[in-house]
């Protein structure tokens, strides 16, 4: 458009300011003045006023025309509001396309103009902007006069015009003949998305999409034509029109027309119904939901009638939806139901707004129904129903209730026969399968043979026929012992009869002893229901003849069992303890051989008198006697600690008994069972053990525990002991549990609370330190009372709080208690080691009855090992065992100083022990883990092991795998067992447990001989002296006036060993300075000073860092010689070292003169035994048994209190806690067997 277009339309725009009630004003400005006051050309030719309405942020080149309108203004330009009224347009025309449109800010009031713009548009925008003239504008032509464009105002007023642009809802007006938009509201621009210069003058169609079914122009000139009512009506669905992104909106139109002039103009109103489409859209996919459930659903009205059914309501009754709507509920129902309904759930539903439950309907057919039903009730009185038919699981319900209660019955039929008989019965008539029959397996004919058919299946089928292997489908579920189910046998191509009435037939295998057959003659006639229950019933017949057969094996295992009974008689004769049985009258109706030759007599004898006929002595029978009535009239078991019997000898036995209810078989009456430990020797050496352990006791709490059988009976009267002398404390005790490295609570009082905690573990730092440390520790408390940690011995911890006395007596009385415990329950674990090895014992007995075929000469061999007098003896019993049994196996001997099992005995010779290597580099082989461990190690495939020399040694003679088993008794390994099998996992359980357990008995049987030998050793050790000088194996370059005194040599590993010695004449820091120097002595500990220049250390050597201390090892410990003491001064060294006998003596001392330059014998003696080395035989102990109690007990551990504590005994040594507190007590079991006298008869033990 040119200049003088735009020019023209101003001159127009002019013309209508001249008619209009406000003045239009036209500034034609230059370049310096549009920015301040401006002259203003007033058009009706009125003097000239000035008016700035301009601020200085409107950017108008000189050349630009701006034309002012006084209809409404505001600046998005300017900061505040101009002095020129509000009601000024602002139109901004570029005369010369100076500017570029997309950089003019956008405004309401402001309208841009330029050359580009449609002359339609201009005239339309022009007309819009100027509402309040009073007449039409006269025609105005472009430059090209290719169109003539009639203005006509669409309002009639500054009221009408502020109603329409500010109306809430979106309004445009378009002209009725054209189309054109001539007016938009601000509404109508924000849903549309675009400016109002964008929409004037476009066509109202260009608003709605193009790729709809409505033909928007043919609405509007319906609207046009009927003055705007239902301009859209033939139209279903919303409409819509497209915003500026092409974002389709749904709208609903209200639309009319005006006449201004001649001139016919469409108002219409465009309604946003987006959320209401999104409703219904829902709506519709929930009414689809609903219609497509499976669960009835269904409406009723405030007067009970059916509003809306969905499909499945209606069929759980039989009916069509239509055949029910508008009828009352009750047409669904019988009286009785509707009085109930009426009665319960209406009630309820009026009260809660919501009932479920069960009920019973009647279908169209008369047939009940069993539902369950939902009711909610509808603000209006209505109600929602919701229906599931129930009538299949209620069917189902009754049926399984037929079948459990006919299961009862089958578990106690007598016989097969008489089970499956009842079987078909429920099949038949309560399962409602009357064609039912059972095939039962015939294993010699292998064939399945009819056993019993119901009585419709012989009147359709006559007989069920026999099958042999492979034939009829019913092989298929036999062999697969697998249920089948076959809905259709006419597609069945393999059917056994081709003729067969059945049409559809269910196979269930009962195992390996048969197949029941249920069939129909429909297809698809067993539903998935009777299907399940029929395999629930045949697993009950399943149970039904495994008892059966359970209790004809039960008849013949008895028969068994009394063939067996005269050999557990002789296990029971071969025991030393008193095991005996009385009756009510006292005498005797079981009597074991050790019993009767206390008596002097034999058990055939002894049967059938009582204590009085063979006693000495009459206070024993009355004691006895009386234990004996307790037993039978109260029924409890009598514990007795220390009761006296006199033999047939006159030498008095102290016994241990246990008394309990017996009711023997064919004898009338209560009896008792007794079972009494020969303690004797125990007691005679009560008080070295008191001497050795250095314990405290408490003869009130003493005197209780000789009756707990349990450690939480200990651990109760250690409790109760301890409120007996304190008053209104919290007390709990805890065991130690090796497996999980924790302290388990095992009492408190009082019981409620949680004072202390029910685990101790490392995070609780004061109990832990004083389970681990061995002494008593204060607890932590922030009141005035006291509490005290205290170890019991290394099986537990007493805790107490609330102590209000700060008695230092206190602690002692609690460490006491302590040890007395620690006392009661190692005697306790005692007590259950010998229950065990009797339990053991009938273990084994049984065991080898179940694997006669391969561990035959067990029993053999358990007895001439009880009766063994020799370690070779037993050591070729085993071997005689394992070469019966299996192909390969050897004995040997665990030697830990040399890190090594030392073969003694195998079946072969030439076999893989032939190969074996010693020494501390070798690997770790199956039967130095199991004497390390003390525990089985099986290997079950030793080519899996392949890389290791021992498994190449063990393939290359065939042997696939391997079970090495330690010989240990009460924690003292005697040796090692290893049995090589040519096949891959050759050892089952049973196998395992049978050696094992020989291995046990023969462990307790060298235990024994361990015992007896202790009478014939004699002092026969011999200690030697060597001066060292130039080659010192110990403290080389002493200082001048030092000297080190070593009392104990302790062996840690094979290379490593612990020095306890004395210091003279040196500072500490001295010593110290001397040990860094050292490149063998490291790891230092000063225990105690006894002056500045005298103190006790700890220092460990490394016998491999210095040749001459390798040298002397090597030498002394192939030989067994110990080294018992070290005096080394600044000019020599001497050493002790004690040897076996004379002869190694000599050969030791040469073979030390000779490596050592400048070594020389100075003395040879026999050792003599103090009076306690008499009662110490430490020549039966292992050397780290050895060592572990001679620094124990070196170092205060059974002092009170104690020096040292088994945690740090366990760091000397660089093992476990419970690895030092195994090593004590098998060593004090060893001490306390050398104290028995020499002339006590073995089997009196």
């Amino acid at each position: 458009m040119s200049n003088d277009t735009l020019d023209s339309a101003i001159q127009r725009v002019l013309a209508i300011g001249s008619t209009s009630a406000d003045a239009v004003e036209v500034l034609r400005p230059a370049f310096d003045t549009v920015f301040s006051a401006v002259s203003i050309e007033s058009v009706d030719g009125s003097d000239a006023e000035e008016v700035i309405f301009l601020d200085q942020q409107l950017d108008i080149k000189p050349v630009a025309a701006v034309v002012c309108a006084s209809s409404r203004f505001w600046s998005k330009y300017a900061d505040e509001m101009p002095t020129k009224p509000p009601h000024v347009h602002l139109f901004v025309v570029d005369i010369d396309d100076t500017h570029d449109p997309d950089e003019i800010q956008s405004h309401p009031n402001v309208t841009y103009i330029h050359s580009e713009t449609p002359e339609k548009q201009i005239i339309a925008t022009l007309q819009a902007s100027l509402p309040t003239a009073q007449r039409a504008i006269d025609t105005i032509s472009d430059t090209t006069n290719t169109a003539t464009t009639e203005l006509t105002p669409v309002a009639t007023g500054p009221f009408s015009e502020r109603l329409f642009y500010e109306a809430p809802l979106p309004l445009l007006v378009a002209e009725g003949e054209t189309g054109t938009i001539v007016a938009v509201n601000d509404r109508a621009c924000e849903l549309l998305g675009r400016s109002r210069e964008a929409l004037l003058g476009a066509n109202q169609v260009e608003l709605h999409p193009d790729n709809t079914d409505i033909d928007y122009q043919e609405g509007f000139q319906h609207s046009v034509d009927a003055a705007g009512i239902d301009s859209f009506v033939q139209y279903n669905g919303p409409r819509y029109v497209e915003d500026d992104n092409g974002e389709e909106v749904p709208i609903d139109i209200i639309d009319t027309t005006i006449e201004i002039n001649g001139q016919v103009y469409v108002v219409g109103a465009f309604l946003d119904v987006s959320d209401r489409v999104n409703e219904q859209a829902a709506l519709r996919r929930r009414s689809k939901a609903i219609e497509a459930s499976l669960t009835g659903i269904s409406i009723l009205d405030p007067d009970e009638r059916y509003t809306y059914m969905n499909d499945a309501h209606a069929e759980i009754f039989g009916y069509d939806p239509d055949e029910l709507l508008g009828e009352s509920w009750r047409t669904l129902y019988d009286e009785q139901t509707q009085a109930e309904i009426e009665a319960g759930p209406f009630e309820e539903l009026e009260e809660t707004g919501a009932w479920e439950g069960e009920l019973m309907g009647v279908r169209q057919d008369g047939e009940p129904v069993e539902h369950y039903i939902s009711l909610t009730q509808l603000a209006d009185g209505g109600i929602i129903c919701v229906n599931r038919d129930i009538s299949d699981r209620k069917q189902f319900e009754r049926r399984l209730k037929s079948v459990r209660e006919t299961a009862h019955s089958l578990m106690l039929a007598e016989n097969r026969d008489t089970i499956i008989n009842q079987t078909i019965e429920l099949i038949a008539e309560k399962i409602d399968r009357p064609l039912a029959g059972y095939l039962r397996y015939n294993g010699s004919e292998d064939k399945l043979l009819p056993a019993s058919v119901s009585s419709q299946s012989r009147e359709l089928l006559d007989n069920l026929p026999s099958f042999r292997r492979g034939e009829g489908l019913v092989w298929r579920a036999f062999e697969a012992n697998e249920v089948r189910y076959y809905p259709d046998l006419t597609n069945i191509d393999d059917v056994y009869n081709q003729d067969t009435p059945i049409g559809s037939e269910l196979h269930i295998p009962v195992g390996n002893r048969g197949v029941f057959i249920i069939g129909s003659t429909k297809t698809d006639a067993i539903s998935a229901n009777e299907r399940k229950l029929l395999e629930i019933t045949v697993s009950h017949v399943r149970t039904a003849l495994t008892l059966v057969e359970r209790q004809r094996e039960l008849k013949q295992a008895r028969k068994k069992v009394e063939a067996e009974r005269e050999q557990l008689r002789q296990v029971i004769d071969t025991v030393p303890q008193f095991i005996f049985a009385k009756n009510e009258a006292g005498e005797f109706i079981f009597a074991n051989e050790a019993t009767a030759k206390a008596y002097g007599t034999t058990p055939s004898e002894l049967e059938g008198k009582t204590d009085a006929d063979f006693a000495p002595n009459n206070a024993d029978v009355e004691v006895f006697t009386q234990d004996d009535r307790t037993v039978i009239e109260t029924g409890e078991p009598v514990y007795r600690y220390g009761e006296t019997l006199t033999d047939a000898d006159g030498n008095e036995r102290i016994l241990e008994t246990i008394k309990v209810p017996f009711e023997p078989i064919g004898v009338d009456g209560p009896a008792v069972l007794g079972s009494s430990t020969d303690i004797t020797e125990l007691q005679r050496t009560q008080k070295a053990l008191d001497h050795l352990q250095r314990l405290n006791s408490i003869n009130e709490l003493e005197s209780e525990l000789r009756h707990c059988r349990t450690s939480a009976e200990i651990h109760e009267a250690g409790i109760e002991t301890v409120l007996r002398g304190l008053d209104d404390i919290v007390v709990a005790t805890y065991s130690w549990d090796e497996a999980d490295g924790v302290l388990h609570q095992m009492a408190k009082i009082p019981t409620e609370g949680n004072q202390f905690p029910e685990t101790v573990t490392t995070d609780d730092q004061t109990y832990w330190r004083a389970f681990t440390t061995g002494y008593d520790q204060r607890l932590d408390d922030t009141s005035d009372e006291r509490g005290y940690a205290v170890p019991i011995g290394s099986a537990g911890l007493l805790v107490v709080s609330n102590i209000d006395d700060d008695s230092e007596q206190i602690p002692d009385f609690l460490t006491t208690v302590g040890n007395v415990l620690a006392t009661a329950i190692e005697r306790s674990k005692q007590q259950e080691s010998v229950e065990d090895l009797r339990a053991t014992l009938d273990s084994v007995k049984t065991d080898l009855n179940s694997v006669q075929t391969q561990l035959e000469t067990l029993a053999d061999t358990v007895e001439q090992a009880l009766e063994a007098e020799t370690r070779s003896e037993l050591d070729q019993l085993l071997v005689e065992f394992i070469d019966t049994n299996w192909r390969y196996g050897w004995v040997g001997d665990f030697k830990p100083q040399m890190d090594a099992v030392i073969p003694r005995a195998a079946t072969d010779d030439t076999g893989p022990v032939s190969e074996l290597e010693t020494g501390s580099d070798v690997e770790m082989r199956p039967a130095l883990e199991a004497a390390t461990t003390r525990s089985t190690v099986y290997v079950e495939r030793t080519l899996a092991e392949r890389d290791r020399k021992w498994a190449t040694a063990m393939l290359a003679y065939g042997y696939r795998s391997v079970l090495s088993i330690p010989i240990i008794d009460q924690g003292v390994i005697y040796g090692v067992v290893e049995v090589a099998s040519t096949d891959v996992d050759g050892f089952d359980t049973r196998t395992t447990t049978a050696i094992r357990s020989l291995c046990r008995i023969i462990g307790h049987r060298l235990r024994q001989l361990d015992i007896d030998n202790v009478a014939r050793l004699t002092a026969e050790s011999v200690e030697i002296d060597l001066a060292f000088t130039d080659s010192r194996p110990f403290f080389p370059s002493l200082p001048s006036d030092t000297s080190i005194q070593v009392r104990n040599v302790i062996t840690v590993d094979s290379s490593t060993r612990r020095l306890q010695m004395v210091v003279s004449g040196a500072s500490q820091p001295e010593f110290e300075t001397y040990l860094s120097q050292i490149p063998s002595l490291y790891d230092t500990i000063i225990n105690h000073n006894e002056a500045e220049t005298v103190f006790k250390a700890e220092v460990s050597l490394d016998v491999s860092r210095r040749a001459p201390t390798e040298m002397l090892f090597e030498e002394i410990v192939s030989r067994e010689v110990r080294v018992s003491n070290v005096l080394s001064g600044s000019e020599e060294e001497l050493i002790t070292f004690t040897v076996a006998d004379r002869s190694t003596a000599s050969v030791i001392a040469d073979a030390l003169t000779a490596r050592f330059e400048g070594a020389s014998l100075l003395a040879k003696r026999t050792r003599e035994e103090s009076d306690i080395e008499s009662f110490a035989p430490t020549h039966i102990l292992t050397n780290r048994q050895r060592e572990v109690l001679q620094t124990a007990y070196s170092e205060g551990y059974y002092d009170q209190p104690k020096g040292i504590n088994g945690q740090e005994i366990a760091e000397l040594f660089d093992i476990s806690h419970s690895t030092v507190h195994e090593h004590l007590k098998a060593a004090e079991r060893k001490v306390l067997r050398a104290f028995l006298p020499r002339d006590v008869p073995s089997q009196e033990r």
